[in-house]
């Protein structure tokens, strides 16, 4: 059932109250604009916002904390940007670039990437499309070149969910040797997590004096690659000098895991070549105190080309190192030699079985997706490996009885963890098809709630206190009478999680007293209406943690939302539909973005990759089905209606008769019981006011997201 306020003074106030905030910590003009002080490039805590091409000078020799806002399409020949030492967050938006140059002697600039070299920074959640083209004039005295499709030379740095794609073409003569990878040229104690690329790389040296080092990721490598991957073909050629050329890296001298290559791996010398010629499915060559586990090589073609009086290696893995529990395809060409530890069919690396890879919120495997091999499928907000010992303790007992596993969980760095089986899975484990009461209607039918009532209920947990939040999909129109809006709630209330073991106990016994099936069937009712108790309690820690600007909870929400609205809602053609009863304002928001996502005349919005959203993908989806325009905007309005269950329900457990909110607005406790009333029930998801969100300013709370979780 559901209930709304039908007083429309209350939602006047309501309206004024969430416009001007409710809250003393917080200072925000009674306006639907902006504070002036928001307007320009500088957010709180020091971040600079990058929208243009102008904006990348700003990172020039800076060790500032920047935040990338928009796409940025470089025109021209791209200045790479020099001596960053900062915080680079390209919060899931693309960098498009150019660097061509045939040059006389001496190219324009030793160091060719989006970033020429960087020291003590992070560059981090950056999607960049590049294409580099270097050919140099003979010389005696060419320098190095160091090339990398994010940074050429790297020091002391982390890179992390970051993604190359595009092409790299790198010809040099005379004295020239290069360090060439998709991501980084050279390496010196950098960290890269999470993160691929899917160009093809080409490095020549064409006179006899000079080396190429080319690989996949890195040219040379030192430090730590974990959970990455390569699908670009790599190529190396010189005319006398060795050429390397890895699948991975070129030369190792880190380690590798938890990664793999897929592209083709080339290394050429001349007919009249003198050096040695090396070629790795993940390195050409491990030096003694590299190491590669837990690795795959799942290209068919590993190959050399020898000279004249060289010599010629080619390894699966690679040549020399530490090597251990690395697997590959078995069906490659040109007998290089087999240091995996185990081989397998193409059809058998397209299944979860033959990795040591984490499925739980790394990895995903889909037959349509990167060729059916295994792709990042990363929730940002989360742990990466969830295990037992993780899991609260009021849920152990759901794995112990096979109610849950750990893959049904997930927590986030903060400490929320979220089960994303919903209480009608759950109880269908347990062979339960119906929650009874001792109450009976009209028909005399007892009153329960049948299973379809949970199916969009799920349990989470924050420190020692348990409840349960709805994620409703379905018709975002919300016209009809008693129709719930889809969205998400989440509750401020604590559930008593023992009541469902204690059921199923009374269940297993057949025990006739039935007395823990109604304590659960009020329990349950109590949450999912928004009962509360006299005295206007409500759970503290859950109410606490969900006020935090930083909190990572809601980011998990909103995140595990959409997929459950892709699962249930897109069409075998990529599409979901579009009520058509949105506001001008929801329409006109879809319709600013990107061409082709929102077909106005069709009512649908086009999602090409399920695994794979754009930022812009997820706003539509969140615009037509919440009415948030972001991430960001939803996690503000969440931020909202905790802060003002805490502000409300302290003041009505107290004694005091009014209510100071900001800007002098006086309330007593008979507003502040039907607000904090309001609030409960939107917190449950049934009593919700359908407010125009466009008039509601989240704004100042919004600023605050920026800083920890980027422009979502």
């Amino acid at each position: 059932m559901k209930e709304k306020l039908k007083n429309r003074i209350l939602a006047i106030i309501l309206i004024v109250i969430i416009s001007i905030g409710v809250f003393p910590q917080t200072k925000v003009q009674a306006t639907s604009e902006p504070p002036e002080d928001l307007e320009d490039d500088t957010l709180p805590g020091g971040v600079i916002a990058i929208d243009s091409q102008l904006d990348l000078i700003l990172m020039n020799n800076s060790d500032q904390h920047f935040i990338l806002t928009e796409d940025i399409e470089i025109t021209g020949n791209l200045n790479p940007i020099s001596n960053f030492e900062g915080i680079f967050d390209g919060s899931s938006h693309s960098i498009t670039y150019n660097i061509q140059e045939n040059t006389g002697p001496f190219p324009n600039t030793q160091y060719l990437g989006l970033f020429a070299s960087c020291s003590e920074a992070t560059i981090k959640n950056l999607y960049v499309n590049g294409n580099i083209s270097l050919t140099t004039g003979s010389s005696m005295s060419n320098p190095n070149v160091y090339v990398g499709g994010i940074v050429a030379f790297s020091e002391n740095s982390t890179l992390e969910n970051v993604h190359f794609s595009g092409n790299i073409n790198i010809v040099t003569s005379n004295d020239n040797s290069s360090w060439v990878g998709g991501l980084v040229g050279k390496a010196s104690n950098t960290t890269i997590l999470l993160s691929y690329n899917t160009a093809s790389i080409t490095a020549e040296v064409e006179s006899i004096i000079g080396i190429a080092r080319t690989g996949g990721l890195c040219g040379e490598f030192n430090g730590t690659i974990e959970d990455c991957y390569n699908i670009g073909n790599v190529l190396a050629m010189t005319a006398n000098g060795s050429p390397y050329a890895g699948g991975l890296v070129a030369n190792n001298k880190g380690t590798i895991t938890q990664s793999y290559n897929s592209g083709k791996v080339q290394s050429k010398g001349t007919s009249t070549s003198l050096s040695d010629v090396y070629a790795g499915g993940i390195a050409a060559v491990g030096e003694s105190n590299s190491s590669i586990t837990k690795c795959a090589v799942m290209s068919s073609e590993i190959s050399i080309t020898k000279g004249w009086v060289n010599n010629g290696y080619k390894y699966i893995i690679a040549k020399g190192g530490s090597k251990s529990d690395n697997i590959s395809i078995n069906s490659i060409t040109g007998s290089p030699t087999n240091d995996s530890n185990a081989r397998y069919t193409q059809a058998e690396l397209k299944t979860t079985t033959p990795y040591d890879l984490s499925f739980y919120n790394t990895w995903s495997i889909n037959e349509n997706i990167n060729n059916g091999y295994p792709f990042h499928d990363r929730n940002a907000y989360a742990n990466k490996n969830m295990t037992y010992q993780l899991v609260p303790q009021g849920l152990k007992s759901f794995i112990d009885n096979n109610y849950i596993s750990e893959a049904d969980l997930k927590q986030t760095n903060d400490g929320f963890t979220l089960c994303t089986k919903s209480l009608k899975e759950i109880f269908m484990v347990m062979g339960v098809d119906e929650i009874r009461s001792d109450q009976y209607d009209a028909d005399g039918n007892r009153i329960a709630f049948d299973l379809d009532n949970l199916d969009d209920w799920y349990i989470f947990n924050i420190g020692d206190s348990y409840s349960i939040l709805k994620m409703r999909h379905g018709d975002a129109s919300g016209d009809e009478e008693g129709e719930e809006i889809p969205g998400t709630s989440i509750p401020f209330l604590d559930f008593d999680l023992e009541l469902i073991e204690l059921f199923h106990e009374e269940l297993i016994s057949q025990n006739d007293s039935n007395s823990y099936e109604l304590q659960l069937f009020n329990e349950i009712n109590r949450i999912t209406q928004g009962l509360y108790s006299s005295d206007y309690a409500y759970s503290t820690p859950i109410a606490y943690y969900f006020s935090e600007s930083d909190c990572q909870g809601l980011y998990l929400i909103v995140e595990e939302y959409i997929k459950k609205v892709l699962s249930l809602e897109r069409n075998s053609d990529g599409y979901i539909e579009v009520p058509e009863s949105i506001s001008e304002e929801q329409k006109n928001f879809l319709l600013s973005l990107p061409t082709g996502i929102y077909d106005e005349e069709n009512s649908r919005i086009k999602v090409n990759n399920s695994y794979a959203l754009t930022n812009a993908e997820k706003r539509a989806i969140l615009m037509c089905r919440t009415g948030n325009k972001s991430l960001n905007n939803f996690a503000a309005e969440n931020i909202l209606h905790a802060r003002w269950t805490e502000r409300t329900g302290n003041f009505l457990q107290g004694t005091d008769e009014n209510l100071i909110m900001e800007v002098g607005w006086l309330i007593g406790r008979f507003e502040a019981g039907q607000i904090f009333t309001h609030a409960i029930k939107s917190d449950t998801g049934i009593g919700e006011e359908n407010f125009d969100k466009e008039n509601l300013y989240f704004g100042f709370i919004e600023s605050d997201l920026l800083q920890y979780f980027g422009d979502v």
